[in-house]
């Protein structure tokens, strides 16, 4: 069978020996479609019957989310971007052949909102908009390099960006909000290729910081960085007792033979017995 392997896990394991693994981006990604009952999946049907979605959480209640295990006329595929010809991975050039994704808006103010990977991204009171409702909704569309994805952070790996909390291979999963406040770190889903993006709420937010003046992020770093140390004192406090231990015994065990009488001596060098 298939086994998932997590971003951060391939990417460490991508120039070991012996392992197979593929650095994998939105550029070589296939994702799957949102088909129409009774629709057909051609690529003169794209759009009409069918179109391109990374995730079932794209798809209304009158479409099927599935995989193409074929590509489509024997020649297309679906990508994050949009629709990519098999032969040279290379994005077909055309209007309206975007993939398009959601987005998170909050309930408190319309205004503040931004594109998102999925349900998942939408915390503290926000709702979430399918991509095809998006433009009546926001006035815009959501494409992949215009899509907040969260990250996965961990004191002694580091952090790096995630879709979802499967690309954790470690550490804790946090959505595109709480790592801008928590961490004031920021991702997207595909690689930037405009020369400027509009401003979402993501960009808006501004990190928390404590009272130390530390944000969570250096809290955590210097928790980790603690608790490591502690980790390395305990384990040569450890070392030292367990030492001290085995030279006491040894002292002991010296001391008992010594009190012994020595049974090669004869009976009127013993000790008298009353």
């Amino acid at each position: 069978g298939e086994k998932y392997v997590a971003g951060a896990y391939n990417s460490r394991t991508a120039n070991v020996p012996g392992v197979t693994t593929q650095m994998c981006d939105c550029e070589n990604t296939p994702v799957g479609v949102c088909l129409k009952n009774s629709g057909t999946i051609k690529r003169e049907t794209l759009n009409k019957d069918f179109r391109c979605a990374a995730n079932s959480h794209s798809c209304e209640s009158t479409e099927t989310f599935l995989f193409l295990n074929d590509p489509i006329d024997g020649e297309f595929e679906c990508g994050c971007n949009g629709l990519i010809k098999v032969s040279n991975q290379e994005q077909v050039d055309e209007d309206g052949l975007a993939t398009l994704y959601g987005a998170c808006r909050s309930s408190k103010s319309q205004k503040d909102h931004f594109c998102a990977y999925s349900p998942d991204a939408c915390e503290f009171g926000h709702e979430w908009i399918p991509p095809t409702r998006i433009r009546s909704s926001l006035g815009l569309e959501c494409h992949c390099e215009n899509v907040r994805v969260g990250g996965c952070v961990n004191g002694f790996y580091g952090f790096h960006c995630g879709a979802t909390a499967e690309d954790c291979a470690w550490g804790t999963y946090l959505p595109p909000v709480s790592l801008k406040l928590d961490f004031g770190e920021e991702c997207r889903l595909c690689l930037q290729t405009s020369s400027t993006l509009p401003p979402d709420e993501i960009s808006t937010l501004k990190a928390e910081v404590s009272k130390t003046g530390l944000g969570a992020g250096a809290i955590l770093g210097i928790t980790a960085a603690c608790l490591l140390l502690f980790g390395v004192i305990s384990s040569a406090g450890f070392r030292i007792l367990r030492k001290r231990k085995m030279a006491m015994a040894e002292a002991k065990e010296v001391s008992i033979h010594h009190d012994e009488p020595d049974s090669t001596l004869p009976d009127s060098a013993l000790p008298c017995v009353a």
